[in-house]
């Protein structure tokens, strides 16, 4: 199975999200080293939205991606699933996971100031705030997937 956590950027609240899903982040909280050192967070490379990044496999050896949506939070995994239905592929091998669900303006900003712009003083603090302000919503998200999944039996 392929698991792909989008969000806006595809380098904050998807990687957060991923980290917590791989177990490189714990399940009660982060500190701010443990988020900047996950791969590809705050670290878009030039990339366009809809790029999928891989992540590494999780514990049951399923490969894990975040991508982007940019402003396309519904047509993309739409057109995801068009996609696979128009080659045949089992919709049952892929889950996309809404990162965005308690994205706040705080991180949309700094997503936007310290990736888009460059201004990585000015964006990480607000960024850092609000998923440390998320961090249990992003945990509950995770232990749901990994539920419906049969992770946690």
């Amino acid at each position: 199975m392929k698991i792909f956590y989008y969000c806006h950027s595809g380098v904050h609240a998807s990687v957060v999200t991923a980290g917590i899903h791989m177990g490189r982040l714990p399940r009660d909280h982060a500190s701010t080293e443990e988020i900047l050192a996950l791969p590809h967070f705050d670290d878009r490379q030039g990339y366009p939205a809809g790029t999928p990044f891989y992540l590494g496999e999780d514990e049951k050896g399923n490969k894990v991606y975040t991508f982007a949506v940019a402003n396309e939070k519904f047509l993309a995994p739409k057109t995801v699933r068009c996609f696979m239905d128009l080659f045949g592929l089992p919709q049952d091998q892929v889950r996309l996971v809404d990162a965005l669900k308690y994205t706040d303006a705080a991180l949309k900003w700094g997503g936007y100031l310290s990736v888009d712009i460059g201004l990585k003083f000015l964006g990480r603090p607000m960024l850092l705030a609000s998923i440390k302000k998320s961090y249990p919503n992003y945990v509950q998200q995770v232990q749901r997937l990994k539920q419906e999944l049969g992770y946690l039996n």
